[in-house]
């Protein structure tokens, strides 16, 4: 029967397409085009051929497997009520997308087209984002509570994200670019990006994630003969860019500083604020790893377990209870104990190997993308949620095809 399958790879190379340009502006759309992907990709002769002969042989796709797997394991012994098991297999289950995507985009071309795309729909999102902020436009969400040009079509998190991995690809395709013209068009656009973080957006993950990405860009940019002075100039940029980031942190008007002030404002009074519920919800995520440090509570059940130990605290901030702890490496080491925190290690090391085999082009924008994911889970569940999520995994898709 698989033999006499379609072959659909033009369907599922759409449907990726489709559901990338749509991820700034519309869930609806992000859901048709991963509909398209997972059923075209099911019922095509390349995919079967592909699980036959390449899948024992890549150890991403085997990874996400397994982490699929965890996750439908976790359903035995878990605690957690029906509902919250639901909730959890449905914010994961774009886990499959990666796979799936993986026997598709076997030319340079194909992989770099696609990303432009997304590259493009994120340019229009920044435009907008400026628009706003200059007040030549009113795209902004009103029912969110932020300045102009924070929350254009997403909230300021999501937004913050987006523009980081912008700033990552847009970079990759400026060193890729043949042309004078093409290397200004993608700079220019990164540039754009990389401003609307630090001037307009109110959001941290963003600004936290750039000084990552400008360790990164002194590594890609080293020239041939400096190679054996990679690490000593690599490790100048990242002290200066922490040095910055420290230096920033003890600012109370800046935002990053906020963030030593909101903590310390927790500490000294109890109360709740967003960087002290982060490190309350830490606090609570290394007790319970440590309470299960090879299993896990199972599936979904962060919400109950979390609960249990709010009812027992003290302080409005601990008595918070969360069904997303905001850092997506204790959501697995919660659910599954070491063993799910290592599989989303080995499956970003995974990654990071791969792309030195690829094209400069796409090796350059998987990396990108995934100090972009790695560095902004510490703070933050990136494969929980859906816009994030989709963008990493599609973009991991696309990228590791060949």
């Amino acid at each position: 029967m698989i033999e006499r399958l379609p072959r659909l790879g033009t369907v599922v190379r759409l449907g990726a397409c489709l559901a990338l340009a749509a991820l700034p502006f519309s869930v609806a759309l992000v859901n048709i085009g991963v509909g398209v992907v997972v059923l075209a990709a099911l019922l095509s002769q390349e995919f079967w051929d592909w699980v036959g002969t390449r899948l024992r042989h890549h150890p991403v796709a085997l990874i996400a497997c397994l982490m699929l797997l965890m996750l439908l394991a976790g359903i035995s012994y878990t605690d957690a009520p029906a509902s919250d098991v639901r909730m959890y297999l449905i914010h994961y289950r774009k886990l499959l997308v990666l796979p799936l995507l993986l026997p598709f985009l076997a030319e340079e071309r194909q992989r770099v087209q696609a990303m432009q795309l997304f590259c493009i729909a994120l340019a229009v999102n920044v435009a907008c984002s400026w628009g706003d902020f200059l007040g030549w436009s009113h795209f902004s969400l009103p029912a969110y509570d932020g300045p102009p040009g924070d929350n254009v079509f997403r909230t300021h998190i999501t937004q913050g994200y987006l523009f980081a991995l912008q700033v990552a690809l847009t970079f990759a395709l400026a060193r890729g670019a043949q042309s004078a013209a093409a290397r200004w068009v993608w700079g220019a656009l990164a540039a754009m990006a990389a401003l609307d973080i630090v001037v307009v957006m109110i959001g941290r993950t963003g600004k936290a994630v750039l000084p990552v990405l400008l360790v990164w860009f002194a590594f890609e940019c080293l020239p041939e003969r400096l190679k054996r002075l990679r690490v000593v100039i690599v490790a100048g940029v990242a002290v200066a860019a922490v040095a910055l980031f420290w230096i920033e942190s003890h600012h109370p008007g800046s935002r990053i500083g906020s963030l030593t002030a909101e903590v310390q404002q927790t500490e000294a009074t109890g109360s709740a604020t967003s960087t002290g519920l982060r490190v309350s919800f830490y606090r609570k995520g290394l007790h319970l790893l440590r309470e299960r440090p090879w299993t896990g509570f199972g599936t979904g059940a962060v919400p109950v377990e979390m609960a249990r130990l709010a009812a027992q605290a003290q302080g409005d901030n601990d008595r918070t209870a969360t069904i997303n702890m905001h850092c997506e490496f204790l959501m697995w080491g919660v659910q599954f104990g070491l063993p799910g925190v290592a599989a989303l290690v080995a499956l970003c090391l995974a990654i990071w190997w791969r792309s030195l085999a690829l094209p400069a082009t796409s090796g350059r924008m998987l990396r990108g993308v995934l100090l972009v994911f790695v560095s902004g889970s510490l703070v933050n569940s990136f494969l929980w949620d859906f816009t994030e999520g989709f963008a990493t995994l599609l973009a991991f898709g696309v990228l590791l095809a060949p």
